[in-house]
């Protein structure tokens, strides 16, 4: 009775009122149901459209942003390119700004509609088209209508993934040119059929489904003005001709893109699939606008190859197209909204190939208006007195699923879940997944969804390349190379791939392939700055500067202050030895990127490289300074405070890299030196041995423990540590020489002489290794070979004591007391604290006064 009553009540109120209340009505609910959805971050294909579209960046460029890239969505698609720059050039990438306005098209969409159904007239001849009732029916299924339309959870993808803002607007261009259509017959305004045609030309410059919207017109115009097609071109043939010549206009934006969207033939998919694959979408798209239950975000490029597959639904799609001509001659108002669910549908789902989404719901932006009018007429018809009721309760449920539906955009990988629960074999959301966590870091987990990707798509070249990246990031550069490869086959003119081949092959230590591979990328991509700096990078790990410095030079020519770039082109300068311009583009780096860690310990490794110190430790300083400060660069501000006497400092710094880094066997090397160098030998071994444990192959460490282990007398230990050394570094004379002087304190004197003339084969002016192969010539007894070996030592070292008194024991055991003496005096000279040459002395003189 309380119902009754309300909707006396509501008959009561005017016209005009009612319609106002039904519009702040249809805003509210589409406000409610996309309240949540407001702060979604870009996903996806929100990259090519925003993040990495430049001409949405040139601060009000209209040109610019009407003139979007072919490799992006909105590729050929200018109008739509231009109010994603009007959203960056007001707010940047702020992602509640472009939320607000994809909200906004679609609430202005919602009443535009409202206003179109409220101005269909009465059948022009009611022996041909249904009477759709007086003004209060029209009002209640306006209402009814946009309301349901407005809220319904199949439309989110349109509305709440930003990119497919290409979809509203255009639906909102349509709607504008069916209204001012109807406007100009109702008014007999050519001003208002101006304005449909402008829509439909702006519509053209959206999305391509508009090319229907002339069709639809005439339809509209036949079903609810004219009464028959040649009445509507007769009465009004001058307005069809400039609607039909938007098509030109169409025409023109086709040459932009359409490949990139992988739309057309010769992409792997052929007509016949994909019309077999819209069997089963179109019904699949009815089944939603009923029924919006599991909604998709990507369906996969999955199609139909048998036409046993799509029997069923392709007699029921055969036999739905039948009705609806019928419809169309004998009920025309129910043939106009089922031929508008269909002809909207007919670009994307009839038989021209969308090789990469051959499903999208999306695409029922438009066509969920007629089944949504077709529910509400059947439902009036059915209870006329209680449709706004029903519909209303109706809207609440499809609210309450739109709410839940946007938290399914709250974020990438919750989308991307959701996907794959409920599209597993969809080989893209695999791959996207994959890429998500490979992003985040997540490597080990990304790789089995590469894997799946690949089990079912074989030949994806994205996933066999993004697949090698992983594995290359994980340190399988061997599988991850048979990946790329694989990519390239499947795709030659990758230059991404070919990069990635290159990187690949420079760590397998193929460098000549590398360069090869890398310069192929360059070719392919050659105003890609990314790719000259990793190809200047390649030339500089294989030494060949000046090269480097032409590729660096190239990428800054196309990116004037990449970091990268021009730290590159420093190091390249520097290594070649130009070494004031290498310092000047380090300073301009740094004024332009102060926070770039790379370029600043570039820059001060350079300074250290010369000697400069001070200057070098100040950037170090700088470095280890930072709340992210590294191991290395507390290790690097270490090794230029040792460099500067300030040792206390250094050890403290050392101290730091281990403990942020313990497994850092750099920073343990130089800790134990710079622990040996002040005496605190225990220290030193535990943090050389800590250095060779970590590395085994690391000769250096093995020379520098052995050194320390010779401090603390334990010879046997450290000849084993100088040994490993020289058997790891062969050329390591210094090495060598401690491996020798310990053989010789352990009184292994054949051995001692084979390490000493393998280092004077390779440096023969050593004074030292030949002083060694004197004493142990010596002690074998070969007086002349030491006497040989003294006097080689004495000519590359005069001054040298220990040769001196060598030389004078030899002399004296040979009978040569007079110049024994004189060597041992002069030894003594040398070395004044030289105390047991100063008593062989004494001996010495004593037994030549006796003789």
């Amino acid at each position: 009775m309380q119902g009754h009553s309300s909707f006396r009540a509501w008959h009561s109120v005017p016209i005009l009122d009612r319609a106002n209340w039904a519009r702040a009505a249809l805003v509210i609910a589409g406000l409610v149901a996309y309240h949540n959805s407001l702060d979604g971050p870009l996903i996806l294909d929100d990259a090519s459209t925003i993040t990495a579209n430049p001409s949405i960046k040139a601060t009000w460029s209209f040109g610019q942003a009407l003139s979007p890239p072919d490799n992006s969505t909105v590729g050929g698609r200018p109008l739509a390119n231009l109010t994603f720059a009007l959203n960056y050039w007001l707010g940047g990438e702020s992602v509640r700004g472009y939320h607000l306005v994809n909200l906004a098209i679609h609430l202005l969409a919602a009443l535009v509609l409202f206003e179109l159904v409220r101005l269909t007239p009465r059948a022009p001849t009611p022996s041909h088209v249904e009477d759709p009732g007086d003004s209060r029916t029209l009002l209640i299924l306006a209402t009814a209508i946009a309301l349901l339309w407005s809220v319904h959870p199949l439309l989110t993808s349109s509305v709440t993934y930003i990119s497919q803002r290409t979809e509203s607007l255009m639906g909102l261009c349509y709607l504008f040119t069916l209204f001012g259509f109807v406007r100009g017959v109702r008014d007999a305004s050519l001003n208002w059929l101006g304005f449909s045609v402008f829509f439909c030309a702006a519509g053209m410059a959206v999305k391509e489904v508009m090319v229907t919207a002339p069709v639809i017109v005439l339809l509209y115009d036949r079903t609810f003005f004219a009464g028959s097609f040649l009445d509507a071109c007769r009465l009004r043939g001058r307005y069809y001709l400039g609607l039909c010549a938007t098509w030109v206009l169409l025409a023109y934006f086709l040459t932009h893109g359409l490949d990139q969207r992988s739309v057309g033939y010769g992409l792997g998919v052929s007509p016949s699939d994909y019309a077999l694959t819209q069997c089963a979408a179109v019904l699949t798209y009815l089944r939603l606008a009923v029924w919006p239950s599991p909604l998709v975000f990507d369906y996969g490029p999955v199609f139909v190859r048998e036409w046993t597959e799509v029997a069923l639904p392709g007699l029921v799609l055969v036999a739905l197209l039948a009705a609806t001509v019928v419809a169309l001659v004998r009920r025309p108002v129910l043939g106009f909204l089922a031929a508008g669910f269909f002809i909207p549908l007919a670009p994307t789902s009839s038989f021209v190939p969308i090789a990469l989404q051959p499903i999208a719901e999306n695409r029922v932006y438009l066509p969920l208006i007629a089944a949504v009018a077709l529910v509400v007429l059947t439902v009036h018809r059915l209870a006329s007195r209680w449709t706004l009721g029903i519909c209303a309760m109706a809207a609440l449920a499809l609210t309450v699923a739109t709410m839940r539906r946007n938290t399914d955009y709250r974020s990438e990988p919750t989308l991307l879940a959701d996907t794959l629960e409920k599209r597993p074999q969809n080989s893209r959301a695999q791959f996207n997944y994959a890429n998500f966590l490979a992003d985040a870091g997540r490597l080990p987990e990304a790789i089995p969804h590469y894997e799946a990707a690949l089990r079912l798509k074989p030949n994806y070249p994205e996933a066999h390349n993004n697949y090698g990246d992983a594995l290359l990031k994980l340190g399988q550069p061997a599988p991850a190379l048979v990946q790329f490869e694989r990519s390239l086959l499947l795709r030659p003119r990758s230059a991404v791939t070919h990069l990635n081949r290159g990187s690949t092959l420079l760590l397998l230590g193929r460098g000549d392939e590398a360069l090869a591979e890398l310069a192929t990328a360059a070719h392919l991509a050659p105003a890609n700055p990314s790719i000259r700096l990793a190809y200047a990078s390649g030339l500089l790990q294989l030494r060949r500067p000046k090269d480097a410095v032409v590729q660096a030079s190239e990428g800054l020519r196309l990116a004037p202050t990449h970091p990268k770039l021009l730290d590159c082109y420093a190091l390249g300068l520097f290594q070649s030895g130009d070494h004031s311009d290498a310092f000047a583009h380090w300073t301009r780096a740094l004024d332009l990127w102060p926070d770039d860690a790379d370029i600043r310990t570039n820059y001060a490794n350079a300074l250290f490289a010369l000697g400069r110190m001070t200057e070098a430790a100040t950037h170090y300083a700088t470095l280890a300074q930072r709340p992210a400060a590294t191991a290395a660069d507390h290790n690097n501000y270490a090794n230029a405070l040792d460099e500067l006497g300030r040792r206390p400092e250094a050890l403290s710094h050392y101290a730091t890299a281990v403990r942020l880094k313990p497994d850092y066997p750099e920073a343990r090397y130089n800790y134990g030196n710079a622990l040996l160098a002040a005496e605190k030998i225990p220290e030193a071994i535990e943090q050389l041995a800590s250095a060779v444990q970590l590395r085994p192959s690391y000769a250096e460490a093995h020379n520098s423990l052995g050194a320390a282990l010779v401090h603390q007398n334990q010879i046997t230990e450290a000849s084993v540590q100088f040994a490993r050394a020289v058997q790891l570094q062969p050329a390591n004379l210094a090495a060598r020489s401690n491996y020798a002087g310990t053989l010789i304190q352990l009184r292994q004197w054949t051995a001692a002489i084979e390490q000493c003339q393998l280092a004077l084969q390779s440096k023969p002016d050593l004074p030292r290794e030949t002083y060694f192969c004197a004493v142990a010539y010596t002690e074998l007894g070969n007086l002349s070979a030491a006497v040989n070996y003294y006097e080689r030592a004495l000519r590359l070292a005069p001054n040298f004591p220990e040769a001196r008194h060598g030389l004078g024991l030899v002399y004296f055991r040979l009978g040569r007391t007079t110049e024994a003496i004189a060597q041992i005096e002069e030894a003594v000279r040398l070395n004044p604290q030289y105390e047991e040459a100063r008593q062989n002395l004494g001996r010495l003189r004593g037994a030549s006064s006796k003789l």
